[in-house]
Parts: structure tokens; C-alpha cells; sequence
């Protein structure tokens, strides 16, 4: 607490009240306020307020313990009780699960934004995206959310993929080329149960295949967005936007390789270009063949520079 001094103040109807100066645990701007209401952590606004919230600030950890003492997560929304609640009170105001997917909320809001800015989306004053721009600029030091090393750490975490994945595919909302349809349609046709896009480790797979005896995971891998149709050198060297993205994909598959093959699992992959030039019972026999050689030493995936992109899916 940045006490620096207490001291007597006299009010105009007489009155002597006890006040004290202290020091902003934000800025440091030094401010006076009543000696009772000095705290542990003092702040001279609503903005230093809001920022000592934050992650990192000087009450974000202070305001999680106390949300796991009250709700067991580190924030209210991590208890599932709350979260029942939230849910019953949006159906009984809305008639919806959340507000924001109520037709009449949504009407309002539009509405609102009309009246104030002249769009039906506050997104789409003129000045919003470089405000926002210097919003982040001046708290992380970077132009965009995205460019956050703890945000980009925190949306490629295993967990967070994983969750990612499973409410894309409850939603209907996973991509699949004709070439997985078709390759999972052939051991489908052959009684070989097909469960498409499981997640494994934070990675979407295409399919998990089911036999009697054993199980596998199954990858169809374009040859051109997967680095396959070009020396290894060329895949690592090129630069340019496109080729940073398959650079990572490769390492991403290596990585893959090697996780599966340490973890006792089973990963098979197939390439467009095999699934195109085999009828389907050579293609059941490929599969089967690749299955045969699984046991061989999975290589580790050579190193990618650090400072390329983050790999746009």
C-alpha cells in the first residue's frame, strides 16, 4: 500500500475529517482520499482501475483467487452452476440461451448503433480500426490482438485446439476434400467403422478407423499444401507467404510423426495424388501396406525459423 502521509482536513461546516495522501499502484500519480478509504491497492481512476484488472495488472491475481474460492475456476464463468444460471435467466429474459442470440437483442442493438454512430455495427465507424490499433499498441506494444505472444500462445495450446475442433464439428462447420470423402468412404464400404475428424493432442485427424483388432488414425494430406512435391530443401527455403505456411505444415506433420510413434498410437497418411490413381481395392491395399510399416524410425522434422508467421490454417 503507497501510503505516503496522513493528515487533518478541515470541511467547510467545521467538520475535522482524517485524509491521507497515497500513491496510484498504476501510475504512481500521488492523489488524496479518506484515510478509511485507503486499501491495499489504490488507484487515482476508472482507467488505472481497469488496467490493474487486466491479466498481469495488480489485482488480476487477487480477483482470482478470490473467484476460485467462490466458484472454483478463475473466473465466475468456469463454474457450471453459473453458468446453468446465466443460461436459465437468458432463456426466461429472451427466450434464448444467450442474449446474443436473440433475435430482439440483436434488433437493438443494431438499432442503438444507428441512432449513435449512423451503422448498424460499431465496427464500421470510420476511425474504429485504428483506434483499436493504438488501443493495443499502447498496452502490448504490438498493432493487433493476433500479434500477442500470450494470446498466440494461449489459441494454439493443445486444449484450446481441441476445443476449437469439437465445436467446429458439433457445429457442421468442418471442412473435408473429395479426396478424404473418398478415402473414407472406401474403408467404410469395406465394414471398417470411420469416426471423422477426431482430435488428438490439440490436432484435428481426419478420421479414427475402427477394426476388430486395431484401430488407427488417418491423415489425407494434399502433396502441394503438405510440401510432397518438392525437395525438402526447396520446401524450407521459400519465403514467401505461401511457402512459410507449408513450411510450417510439414514441421507441424513431422511433429505429428513423432508424437503418434511415441505415444503408441497409429497414424497412417495418404496423399491426394495416391487416392486419385488407385481404384478403391488398391487403395485398401496401400493403406494396408503403409500399416505394415509403421514400426520404422519416425525422423524428428527439421527446424523452421522462428520469426516466420504464424501458420494460417
Amino acid at each position: 500500500m503507497p501510503l505516503i502521509e496522513t493528515f487533518k482536513y478541515v470541511a467547510g461546516n467545521g467538520h475535522l475529517y482524517d485524509r491521507a495522501r497515497v500513491a496510484c499502484d498504476v501510475c504512481g500519480v500521488v492523489f488524496e482520499r479518506a484515510l478509511q478509504a485507503v486499501k491495499e491497492a489504490n488507484f487515482c481512476g476508472i482507467e488505472c482501475t481497469h488496467k490493474a484488472m487486466r491479466r498481469g495488472g495488480v489485482l488480476s491475481a487477487k480477483i482470482a483467487s478470490t473467484n476460485i474460492t467462490r466458484y472454483g475456476g478463475a473466473t465466475p464463468a468456469d463454474s457450471a452452476v453459473v453458468l446453468e444460471k446465466m443460461k436459465n435467466t437468458s432463456l426466461e429474459g429472451y427466450g434464448s440461451a444467450w442474449p446474443a442470440a436473440s433475435s430482439l437483442v440483436r434488433e437493438k442493438i443494431a438499432s442503438t448503433n444507428m441512432e449513435r454512430y449512423g451503422v448498424d455495427n460499431y465496427a464500421k465507424t470510420a476511425g474504429f480500426l485504428e483506434a483499436m490499433r493504438s488501443t493495443t499498441l499502447s498496452r502490448h506494444g504490438v498493432e493487433w490482438p493476433c500479434l500477442i505472444k500470450e494470446t498466440q500462445l494461449a489459441s494454439h495450446a493443445p486444449c484450446a485446439c481441441s476445443k476449437s475442433f469439437e465445436t467446429r464439428k458439433k457445429n457442421g462447420r468442418m471442412k473435408s476434400s473429395s479426396c478424404e470423402d473418398a478415402v473414407c468412404k472406401t474403408l467404410a464400404s469395406v465394414g471398417m467403422p470411420v469416426a471423422r475428424w477426431a482430435t488428438v493432442n490439440g490436432w484435428s485427424i481426419d478420421a479414427l478407423v475402427t477394426c476388430r483388432d486395431m484401430s488407427f488414425y488417418l491423415q489425407v494430406d494434399g502433396v502441394r499444401w503438405h510440401g510432397l512435391d518438392r525437395p525438402l530443401e526447396r520446401v524450407m527455403s521459400d519465403l514467401t507467404l505461401q511457402g512459410i505456411v507449408i513450411a510450417k505444415k510439414y514441421k507441424r506433420d513431422r511433429d505429428q510423426d513423432m508424437w503418434f510413434a511415441n505415444n503408441g498410437l497409429t497414424l497412417v497418411r495418404v496423399t491426394d495424388v495416391e487416392t486419385k490413381y488407385h481404384d478403391d481395392v488398391s487403395l485398401l491395399s496401400l493403406i494396408i501396406s503403409k500399416l505394415g510399416h509403421m514400426k520404422q524410425c519416425v525422423q524428428p522434422a527439421p527446424a523452421v525459423v522462428e520469426d516466420r508467421q504464424t501458420e494460417q490454417q
